[in-house]
């Protein structure tokens, strides 16, 4: 748990650095698609990637099946939840974590 808590500040500014990208390329395809409607046919080699990635996810999904794909998502939320129950009774039986204080009166 100690380790999780360091890589948290790291954890947290490399999500931040992947929502400005995925903005960014939102931004892009967004002005590639304006380009495109005004007539100006456009080829864009990073909407190109964009639209390639998309199929290929598309066609994996069609593949795969939704009621395959609804059967990992629910697998994958019921080990979490498992997980999630057992560390909170594992907790409940050592008393609270050592670098859990009590909140200050008056905060």
């Amino acid at each position: 748990m100690t380790l999780i808590r360091r890589a948290l500040p790291y954890v947290t500014r490399v999500s931040g650095g992947f929502l400005v990208l995925a903005g960014l390329y939102v931004a892009w395809y967004g002005w590639w698609e304006v380009r495109i409607n005004r007539g100006e046919l456009v080829d864009d080699p990073i909407a190109n990637v964009g639209e390639t990635v998309r199929d290929n996810v598309n066609g994996w999904i069609n593949d795969v099946g939704a009621t395959t794909l609804a059967g990992w998502f629910v697998g994958a939320l019921v080990v979490a939840l498992g997980a999630s129950l057992l560390m909170r009774r594992r907790r409940g039986s050592e008393g609270p974590p050592p670098d859990s204080a009590p909140a200050p009166e008056g905060a």
